[in-house]
């Protein structure tokens, strides 16, 4: 259930990216502004699930069945998040 959030939200920061470009180049102001905090906060809630799923050894995600396992301890869970191609690109996208 956590992953479909997890989907959920990055789809929805994606729109905001996308409407954050549209309002920028057309009037730009507040309603930019606020959809900047709100890409941001998005991409932020994704990368925080993605940690936990990471952190919960959630096996339904491949990404977390490919790059984590039950025998890890947990800083070694917690940095495997960034550690591959998809975690590490979210995580830029925080930053």
């Amino acid at each position: 259930m956590i992953a479909e959030l997890g989907h959920l939200i990055c789809f929805l920061a994606l729109a905001s990216a996308v409407a954050q470009s549209a309002v920028g180049l057309t009037s730009g102001g507040e309603a930019a502004r606020r959809l900047t905090l709100t890409t941001g906060g998005l991409t932020i809630t994704a990368f925080v699930i993605l940690v936990f799923s990471f952190i919960r050894l959630d096996f339904s995600l491949l990404l977390v069945s490919e790059h984590a396992n039950s025998q890890q301890p947990l800083l070694y869970r917690i940095a495997g998040t960034w550690g591959n191609h998809e975690g590490s690109m979210l995580l830029w996208c925080c930053i």
